[in-house]
């Protein structure tokens, strides 16, 4: 063989996958359904329970509701509508205890009357005691902090009483008569902020007969606040807060006000609109799922953002630029996305194909990292810190199980750059911390996730007085353990052991070696709350290194009584404190 074939067969290209991106569809998630899919809602545990108008899943048998692992796997004994014959489940809310609420335009649920609202336990099974008749479709739902629920939608009754698309019920199902803000058409979003405000959107012109057009902010008492007076020219789908209190639109408008901005806008915490926000879309935006980076996922019926290709889903920055970096690229609307507590996003919605891969209306997209650390600081201080592309929370709860039982909230979560603290919680010494994230996104931003992280956490009696003392639990400063704040000659580490106040000169409460017969004898009770520590009762002729023999200690802990004998020779006595 010549030596130009030779060189011609060392020729080879090798084709290589391209990497991994944000916006890619995650192949190892792939649940099949028969129709579309609205509110992917995802559990404390992980698992997600999805909303549609689907009747089956992987060829099994599922009506409107279903639950996957998080691995996507379809969970084979959670069946609540127990066939196919209901019909579409449009808002999830996710209930402290791992159940869910649903909303939308079925009419039975388990095989009995179930009137487009339904609560379902953990397991699955319905709650037959929570059963109101609504006249027609719920389209979005807010679970709030004491239990009540704010149901919107188009309905007109609720059990035969009017209430025109906005209504809340008591935490046992039944309507709140106190409630009736009279909406003239048909609510699709809502959002609670902090403070018992309302903000809700849709196709409405006037609430308690006020014209405010498709956008309007309620009291605790359900009045029309006239303060927040935003004017669009079109109808609102989803309304979401970000961590600013700034609030997203999307939906069919055209203007804020005298201002284009083309089915998406932001609005300041007052109603004004935010002029340095502007991605445009050129039809439809149903819902947004906002990362704690900032950045915005959107979902809807639109074919370009900024002025560039982005089928049915895109994601911006925070400025409102286009992310060019994400672009899935779906054949068909996107009716809601989500994010799990890693980033991941799952969409649904009527597309049969995403980002060139066949997806039957419900698929899982890979993100950037999420970054999601929560920890205990200090005695008095716990912190969830989230970003990257973990789920932007709405709210935060902080929970206490001090011997792994029972759990009880801590003081109220507030914001912080970067996540959210609790301050002042009076933590025990050790326990389990528990924290919970309500996530907003899914179909008309309807739907509510609850993320949680738990973390063992503990401190030693040393790092307790510490904090008692100094506000600290590091041994620094004025704090650290051969530091003397009071300048009375004892160091902070003997200050602990002996149960003194390290900020008062108190050197003279010292136990004091005494002369007993034929020893020297210091006694003493290692005082509460101290642990740690080591005790050596010593004694020396000369104070020479190498010199020291330890004194015999009779008295077994918490009692020490140390022993150093008596001799005509001149002794020298001390107490070494130390810790490991």
């Amino acid at each position: 063989m010549n030596a130009r074939i030779l060189r011609s067969l060392c020729l080879l290209t090798l084709a290589t996958a391209a990497p991994a991106a944000p916006g890619d569809v995650d192949t190892t998630y792939g649940p099949s359904l028969s129709a579309n899919s609205h509110s992917p809602a995802v559990q404390p545990d992980g698992r997600v329970v999805l909303g549609g108008g689907y009747t089956a899943v992987n060829g099994v048998s599922r009506g409107c509701l279903a639950q996957f692992t998080p691995a996507g796997a379809l969970e084979t004994g959670y069946n609540p509508s127990g066939g196919p014959s209901a019909r579409a489940a449009y808002s999830i809310q996710v209930h402290p205890d791992g159940g869910v609420l649903a909303g939308g335009s079925f009419s039975t649920m388990s095989g009995v009357t179930q009137r487009r609202l339904a609560r379902i336990s953990a397991a699955g099974s319905l709650d037959p005691s929570f059963n109101l008749n609504f006249s027609h479709d719920i389209y979005t739902l807010e679970l709030l902090p004491d239990g009540a629920v704010l149901v919107g939608g188009i309905f007109v009754s609720i059990d035969g009483t009017p209430r025109n698309s906005l209504a809340r019920l008591h935490s046992n199902g039944t309507l709140d008569a106190t409630f009736n803000p009279n909406v003239n058409g048909n609510v699709r979003s809502i959002v609670s902020p902090a403070g018992g405000t309302t903000l809700l959107a849709g196709n409405f012109t006037s609430v308690g007969g006020v014209t405010q057009r498709y956008v309007a902010r309620l009291n605790a008492a359900g009045g029309l606040d006239t303060s927040f007076a935003p004017v669009l020219d079109g109808p609102v789908y989803a309304v979401a807060l970000q961590a600013d209190g700034k609030l997203l639109l999307g939906g069919a408008f055209s203007f804020v006000g005298s201002q284009p901005r083309n089915r998406v806008a932001r609005l300041h915490a007052d109603g004004t609109l935010d002029l340095a926000f502007n991605p445009g879309a050129n039809t439809l935006v149903r819902g947004f799922a906002v990362q704690a980076d900032g950045k915005i996922i959107m979902g809807g019926d639109f074919t370009l953002v900024a002025g560039q290709t982005r089928n049915c889903i895109a994601r911006v920055h925070g400025d409102g630029t286009l992310d060019t970096s994400f672009n899935p690229n779906a054949n068909d609307n996107v009716l809601g996305v989500t994010l799990q507590a890693d980033g991941r996003v799952l969409a649904g919605g009527n597309f049969t194909v995403m980002g060139g891969l066949a997806r039957n209306y419900y698929a899982r997209l890979l993100n950037d990292p999420a970054t999601d650390a929560l920890t205990v600081t200090s005695p008095g201080r716990v912190e969830w810190m989230r970003g990257g592309t973990t789920p932007e929370a709405i709210a935060v709860k902080f929970e206490l199980s001090p011997g792994g039982g029972a759990w009880s909230p801590l003081n109220g979560a507030a914001r912080i750059p970067g996540g959210w603290a609790a301050t002042s919680p009076g933590l025990p010494a050790s326990g389990l911390i528990r924290a919970r994230a309500n996530v907003r996104s899914g179909y008309g931003n309807g739907t509510a996730s609850l993320i949680e992280r738990t973390v063992p956490f503990s401190f030693s009696g040393l790092e307790l007085w510490r904090y008692a003392h100094f506000g600290t639990v590091q041994n620094t400063g004025n704090a650290a353990n051969n530091a003397d704040p009071d300048k009375d000659g004892l160091e902070n580490l003997v200050e602990f052991a002996f149960g003194l106040n390290p900020n008062t000169p108190d050197a003279a409460a010292l136990p004091q070696w005494q002369l007993s017969d034929d020893d020297y004898t210091l006694a003493f009770t290692r005082p509460a709350g101290v642990s740690g520590i080591t005790y050596v009762g010593e004694y020396s002729t000369s104070l020479a290194p190498g010199s020291w023999t330890p004194a015999e200690n009779v008295g077994p802990p918490p009692a020490y009584t140390f022993l150093a004998p008596a001799t005509t020779q001149r002794l020298y006595l001390r107490v070494r404190v130390t810790v490991p």
